[in-house]
């Protein structure tokens, strides 16, 4: 479990150096909840990777982690947390008039596929032999300027499959 993971690399103490005070265990597994309900299936929050790098700091790490479970990981005071990447019902952030200086408004209107992009093409690891196999959307032809996914800790088809297809649906329906 790539919340498994996340805690026991942040418990480490050479590398996270992190109290058990300092990670929020039960939000960590909650997000780890959400992303096995909203899927269907515990496969998509695995972490499968052998990390051996020695320069990789512990940010670079736990990104890696969250990154194959669809997540982010962030820091609230101290506290170490994971957010699932998830449709949303509200806004993120909202600009009004109390928090903008007038007259400095500029808006970026950009409608269309972003960077024409064609496609999509991730790279995982295969379970089986080690060996890197690429998914390319859409699977029926060769995209010549697809956005290029390398992935770490995702070794599995199902898994692979899905982020690319949501990277994909970022791409065609990101319009501003």
């Amino acid at each position: 479990s790539a919340g498994q993971a996340l805690v026991n690399l942040a418990l480490d103490q050479y590398v996270g150096r992190r109290s058990a005070a300092e990670i929020d265990t039960a939000q960590i597994n909650a997000e780890i909840d959400k992303i096995n309900a909203y899927f269907g299936s515990s496969v998509m929050s695995e972490f499968n990777y052998t990390i051996d790098d020695s320069n990789l700091s512990f940010e670079e790490i736990a990104g890696m982690i969250a990154s194959a479970a669809f997540s982010e990981t962030y820091r609230f005071g101290s506290v170490l947390r994971m957010k699932f990447e998830q449709p949303q019902e509200n806004s993120v952030l909202l600009f009004n008039h109390r928090n903008k200086v007038p007259r400095t408004e500029k808006r970026t209107y950009s409608f269309g596929v972003q960077k024409d992009y064609d496609g999509v093409e991730l790279e995982y690891t295969s379970s089986e032999d080690d060996a890197r196999i690429k998914y390319t959307i859409p699977e029926d032809s060769t995209p010549i300027n697809p956005l290029k996914i390398t992935t770490t800790g995702i070794r599995n088809a199902s898994q692979a499959k899905a982020r690319a297809w949501r990277q994909w649906n970022k791409v065609c329906y990101k319009y501003l």
